[in-house]
């Protein structure tokens, strides 16, 4: 016999299984008498020896849908490696000690919506493939996702994390939702995957929030993709990073907030184009104004091919570098000397210079902006 089969028949041979079909009202009651170390032993004579240190589902398969609403379970819960293959309802519960969920397999819907989780609640590995919420549930201590994967749509909108917070490693294969969330104590998404956005809008963060290692892969090729909604959820990160003075993560979320922009308002009009060019460009010259090297070095490659034009201009190598680099400084009145000691005439080497200036006063702009963007304290 195979490990599913032995799995399928000690569900069925399960005391609390058995307890769990008479129904919540008859759980409960089970429940209280056990909280007031008062076993019912008429009930146990019905449905067998039920433990008073932990309900053990683990490694169960549930081939139809259950419905825990409103269970009370005393001590400890353990669905490790359960599979639900039907919809797995838990809305309401209080779990009053540890609630083990580490490897179990939702494959239908998982509800936690107002869930207490009054201890440790582990869904370490766990696979929610389809619709996941929990909405309104109190996670009292540690909560963990650890390596967890989300494959549809994660709902912990006005969740309550007060302890230790960890989705480290996690996968949000979905739209992924912690609106009004509160977060009392540290908060890890290391090493965590979100396909789309992640929409913390009015969340309470903690200072200690840490987004290390964390792929973003924004799928703006996705079908009906919300350009807007995504531009909204990066706006919210940002200002809440921002206001906490992690200036890299602000500008990592200001700089996706600025591609979903140019996404969503495209280039139909004139005025979109010529915004959707302004924001590639501000991108490209100097990532929003972060990067301090990249409009350095296009100062390098500019001053470089200035000096070629104005060689072209039948003036020596000599000449045509010193014009180039001494526009570098454009307000200094270098490149004018520079001219008057040369014998070019006409109005379009007077133009190239002017637009080297522009270019220039541009680029040093920028690069003073990524200096300040990258190494200011508040």
């Amino acid at each position: 016999m195979d490990n599913t089969e032995q799995t399928e028949r000690d569900l069925e041979d399960n005391p609390f299984w058995k307890l769990y079909l008479k129904g919540k009202d008859t759980w409960n009651q089970w429940a209280t008498n056990q909280l007031a170390a008062d076993p019912l032993a008429e009930l146990e004579s019905e449905v067998g020896e039920l433990s008073q240190n932990e309900i053990d589902f683990s490694h169960s398969v549930f081939k139809e849908a259950v419905t825990f609403r409103g269970f009370v379970f005393p001590c400890r819960a353990n669905f490790e490696g359960a599979t639900f293959t039907q919809d797995a309802d838990f809305e309401g519960v209080t779990f009053i000690k540890i609630a083990f969920f580490p490897r179990v397999t939702f494959v239908q819907k998982s509800i936690f919506e107002g869930v207490t989780f009054s201890k440790i609640a582990d869904f370490s590995e766990a696979t929610f493939a389809w619709i996941t919420k929990f909405t309104g549930a109190t996670f009292t201590e540690n909560a963990l996702f650890l390596g967890a994967n989300f494959t549809r749509h994660a709902d912990f909108q006005s969740t309550t994390f007060t302890s230790h917070t960890y989705f480290d490693g996690a996968t949000f294969t979905d739209h992924s939702i912690f609106n009004n969330c509160k977060f009392k104590s540290s908060t890890s998404f290391k090493s965590t995957t979100f396909q789309f956005a992640p929409k913390f809008h009015s969340a309470e963060l903690h200072q200690d929030t840490s987004f290390l290692n964390t792929t973003f892969k924004r799928d703006y090729n996705a079908i009906m993709f919300d350009f807007d909604g995504a531009a909204r959820a990066w706006g919210s990160l940002k200002v809440f990073m921002h206001d906490h003075h992690r200036h890299d993560m602000a500008h990592k979320f200001f700089s996706y907030e600025m591609d979903a922009i140019r996404k969503r308002d495209g280039w139909k009009s004139p005025k979109k184009f010529t915004e959707a060019v302004l924001n590639l460009a501000y991108k490209g010259m100097s990532n929003y104004g972060y990067s301090y090297r990249r409009p350095l070095l296009l100062l390098c490659i500019f001053t470089a091919l200035f000096s070629l034009a104005y060689h072209e201009f039948c003036m020596d190598w000599g000449n045509a570098i010193n014009l180039s680099l001494a526009s570098t400084i454009p307000f200094a009145g270098l490149s004018g000397a520079v001219l008057k000691s040369t014998t070019l005439t006409g109005t379009l080497p007077l133009f190239i210079n002017i637009a080297q200036s522009v270019i220039n006063v541009t680029l040093l702009f920028l690069a003073g902006l990524g200096l300040r963007n990258r190494f200011r304290i508040k």
